[in-house]
Formats: structure tokens, sequence, C-alpha cells
């Protein structure tokens, strides 16, 4: 009896030690994020690179995301990166639907890059070019919107217009 009940603590006393790390890892991640974000905002990219960079490598979708936006966009001063960033995009996936089949998992946000360039958000200069660029990557990549959008663009009309929000 006196076995069974020590057994018993010892079990519980692991649940509970292996719940405290993993709440404890969320909220060494959430803090991370958050301190990723502030240097963004003060427009320090190094930073947020650093801070965004071990949550990457470790599966975080948001970090990976956020490194692809910076890449992509040369965001807080970090020199663009078209390879990293689509690196981080591929990483990350989808945050916001599934792929299509056939679909790059980067081609969803290729295209907000797209938007971005296009409509000077994001901390980027607008630049038709850059715009462009990015259309075709994402069209390429199997979305099919950037696909429809590019077909426009192809028939004539100027690719900020047709990305314009």
């Amino acid at each position: 009896m006196k076995r069974g009940l020590l057994i018993g603590f010892w079990i519980a006393l692991v649940l509970l030690s292996a719940g405290g790390l993993v709440l404890w890892r969320m909220v060494e991640t959430r803090r991370q994020l958050d301190e990723a974000i502030v240097a963004l905002k003060v427009d320090d990219g190094a930073l947020a690179v650093r801070k965004f960079e071990p949550l990457a490598q470790s599966g975080d979708r948001l970090a990976q995301n956020s490194l692809g936006y910076i890449y992509a966009l040369g965001q807080g001063g970090v020199e663009r990166n078209d390879e990293l960033a689509i690196r981080w995009f591929r990483a990350a996936g989808s945050l916001l639907r599934e792929p299509d089949k056939g679909e790059d998992f980067a081609a969803e946000d290729e295209l907000w890059v797209a938007y971005a360039y296009a409509n000077g958000e994001e901390g980027a200069v607008s630049s038709e070019a850059d715009s462009l660029k990015w259309l075709k990557r994402s069209a390429r990549g199997g979305n099919r919107h950037a696909a429809g959008l590019l077909r426009q663009v192809e028939n004539g009309h100027d690719a900020r217009e047709v990305l314009k929000r």
C-alpha cells in the first residue's frame, strides 16, 4: 500500500514538473516574440532577427514567418535577402490557409510581399519592379490569385495598380 502511494506521488511529481516546464517554455517563447516585435517597432532589425532565429530554428511558425518578411522587405535595416526570405516562408508553411494542391508553401507570403512593395507597406519602399518580382514568384509557386493578377499585368496594367489595396 505504501509503495503504491509512493509510486503515485512520484508519478504526480514528474507530471507536475513536466507541466511546469511546458508552461515555462510557453512563457519564455512569448517573451522572446514580444521582444522581437518591439525591436522591429523601434527599427532594430538585427535584434529582432537575434530574438526570432532561435524560435524559428525550433519550429515556431510565427517566428519563421516574421523572419521571412524581415529578409524580404529589409525591415529594421536588415539587408534584403530573397533566398533567406523564401526559406523561412517555406519553413513556416502557410499561417493563413492551406496551400492549394501543388502550391509552394511560400507562394502565399510571396504574394503578400508583392502587395507590400506595391503599396509601400510594412517598411517597404513602393517599387513596381520589386512588387512584380514577388508577384511572379508567387504565381510560379502555384498561387492562383497571383497568377490572375500577373495576367492583368501582362495585359498592360501597371503592377502597383493591380496590387493596390
